[in-house]
């Protein structure tokens, strides 16, 4: 992510001043600094969790994951923010790149009869297995 977020505008002008003209450096800020704090919160937690695992205190044990998956998010966005309308860098625009319509018709066709498919199939086997599972136990 800091990789990623050093680089991105050295590649292009463009987004260089999309980041740092104002008002978008006050209105954007808020990315770095929670990725930012997230890292410190997480490494800290992680360090401190085998000793808190340990005194049986598992109550925040959830926070690393949501912390990773809000920093997934953070720079999805920042990115998603700092390239759009362009899929390839100053190259590409999503107009471009996007297929004929008669496609993409296709396309649309076939996700309204495949994603139906694939969350019935999926909320059925969940009800097949529903309770069937037990805590593993070695004999």
């Amino acid at each position: 992510v800091a990789a990623i977020s050093l680089v991105t505008p050295m590649v292009s002008q463009r987004i260089f001043d999309k980041w740092f003209s104002l008002p978008n450096i006050i209105l954007l800020a808020p990315i770095p600094l929670v990725t930012v704090a997230l890292f410190v919160i997480i490494d800290r937690l992680l360090r401190r969790m085998p000793a808190m695992h340990d005194r049986g205190n598992d109550r925040w044990c959830w926070v690393p994951f949501a912390g990773t998956a809000v920093i997934f998010l953070m720079a999805f966005n920042g990115l998603a923010y700092s390239i759009f309308p362009y899929l390839v860098v100053d190259k590409i625009d999503i107009w471009q790149a996007a297929s004929a319509p008669e496609s993409l018709g296709v396309i649309l066709a076939g996700a309204a009869v495949v994603l139906p498919t694939i969350l019935g199939y999926t909320l059925y086997a969940y009800r097949v297995f529903w309770g069937k599972a037990t805590d593993l136990h070695y004999y």
